[in-house]
């Protein structure tokens, strides 16, 4: 799974500047990363019990710095968010998987302005 944050358009700029954007934008994107490869070793491996808990930390480090992106990039983020909601249900019916969804809607919560 790829997601892409969105990138800084001068239209942000009466709300933040564009280096207070790349300088969040730099501090969520490993978080970002980590969240998805967390999310994916589950999806591999199908063991929740120990890479829940940390996807979880994750995403709770990872969730203000969105928040804030989210502030001047609200329906690039909306729109984000709504597509890790559709994906989670999707995977409400995955029985190999059963916590696919948890996971994907933990996400969509952290996206989601």
């Amino acid at each position: 799974m790829e997601i892409k944050l969105p990138k800084y358009r001068s239209e942000f700029e009466p709300r933040i500047t564009e280096q207070a954007y790349s300088d969040l934008l730099q501090q969520a994107i490993p978080l970002m990363e980590r969240a998805i490869q967390l999310y994916e070793t589950y999806c591999k491996t199908g063991k929740d019990d120990i890479l829940y808990p940390v996807f979880g930390e994750v995403v709770s480090r990872l969730r203000p710095k969105l928040r804030t992106l989210a502030y001047v990039a609200w329906s690039d983020m909306h729109n984000l968010a709504g597509r890790l909601s559709a994906a989670a249900e999707m995977s409400v019916f995955d029985i190999d998987r059963p916590h696919k969804a948890t996971f994907l809607y933990d996400l969509a919560g952290a996206v989601e302005p």
